[in-house]
């Protein structure tokens, strides 16, 4: 299969999420551009016209859930550029969309620092049969007075279903928390908190102190109603993304590994050669090495299932105006590259969608 450009939409530097979602029957984009806004497009079964536009401060994830019969819209600001003494510190910011202006409304707001991605997820309870929705923010690492001490918390909300807010629920430690992904195994749901590196200061300059650093595996605990760390993932350092996939009742965790540091400036670069494969492990409650996969400084990684094909695919995207799609095929375990896809410019972020 050969890949070919549909339509091409013009943003600005700056933009580094992209999100497709489907309501009320309609195919929509939300597009991060520049610093400044967040632009939704809808179809009109041939092209993506512009809908709404919202003004954010450089997003750097966009998530699109449903509770009950409304749709919510979740920008990860990660920075406020008209603000240099504190602009890490900012709030993300949630809408609900709105059927009578047919637009999204500002719904609630969540501090955050340096966030870095964003998720909702969706689990019914074993004990009453109940749905509890959490949204969960990676914060990347503290930004203030505390030199000995630059990591951070990720945060977990709960939604209250009679306050029809979102209340915050965990604080989960993270090392430059950088991704966030989620399953359900054996009726349990777990969430993955993708961490990149640590960092420390030296006479006031915040530099990466090490990017070996393990990413971890929470399970949430009905009963004590919180998350509990059951697993790591062992030198997860360099990480710029992950994504679960699902294959022949296998759960399989793909993380790029395109970061490294540079030694003479102290600084993170795009370096990384590497995509890992892990597969998850009953009753370990791990995951295991299952194969690795050269490739050049990996910006963001996918995993989809294509209806027409018997296959199980992820697309990563690097710096080299490239987007490689990989597959597994029937029954085997291990992933093989399938299509290169050229891109008009190196691409920060993917979306895959079935239309």
């Amino acid at each position: 299969p050969v890949a070919t450009v549909v339509q091409t939409l013009s943003v600005n530097t700056y933009s580094k999420a992209v999100k497709f979602f489907t309501m009320g029957g309609r195919d929509f984009l939300a597009v991060a551009n520049g610093a400044d806004f967040l632009d939704i497009y809808r179809s009109n079964g041939i092209t993506f016209t512009p809908f709404q536009q919202i003004d954010a401060n450089t997003v750097s994830a966009i998530e699109v859930f449903t509770i009950g019969d409304d749709t919510y819209l979740c920008i990860a600001n990660s920075k406020d550029l008209s603000n240099p003494t504190s602009y890490f510190n900012i709030d993300s910011n949630l809408y609900v969309f709105n059927t009578d202006t047919n637009s999204f409304d500002f719904f609630q707001a969540f501090p955050t620092m340096a966030v870095t991605d964003v998720k909702a997820v969706t689990h019914t309870l074993a004990i009453d049969g109940s749905d509890a929705t959490f949204l969960v923010f990676t914060n990347y690492r503290l930004i203030g007075l505390d030199i000995e001490n630059y990591e951070t918390s990720s945060d977990v909300y709960v939604w209250g279903t009679s306050t029809r807010r979102f209340q915050l629920l965990q604080e989960l430690t993270t090392k430059g928390g950088i991704a966030i992904e989620s399953f359900e195994s054996e009726g349990a749901l777990y969430v993955v908190l993708g961490s990149q590196a640590n960092y420390f200061s030296t006479f006031s300059v915040i530099t990466p102190k090490t990017l070996n650093v393990n990413s971890q595996v929470f399970e949430y605990n009905e009963f004590q109603a919180q998350f509990n760390p059951v697993s790591s993932i062992a030198n997860t350092g360099g990480l710029t993304d992950l994504s679960i996939a699902t294959s022949n009742n296998k759960i399989f965790l793909i993380a790029s590994l395109g970061i490294g540091l540079n030694t003479n400036t102290d600084e993170l670069e795009f370096t990384g050669t590497k995509v890992v494969v892990y597969e998850w492990g009953n009753p370990a409650k791990s995951f295991f090495f299952n194969q690795e996969i050269s490739a050049t400084a990996i910006s963001s990684v996918v995993a989809y299932e294509n209806s027409a094909q018997s296959s199980n695919f992820f697309m990563v995207s690097a710096t080299q105006n490239l987007a490689y799609n990989y597959h597994q095929v029937g029954t085997s375990e291990e992933y093989f590259l399938d299509t290169q896809v050229p891109l008009s410019t190196s691409a920060n972020a993917l979306d895959v969608a079935n239309i």
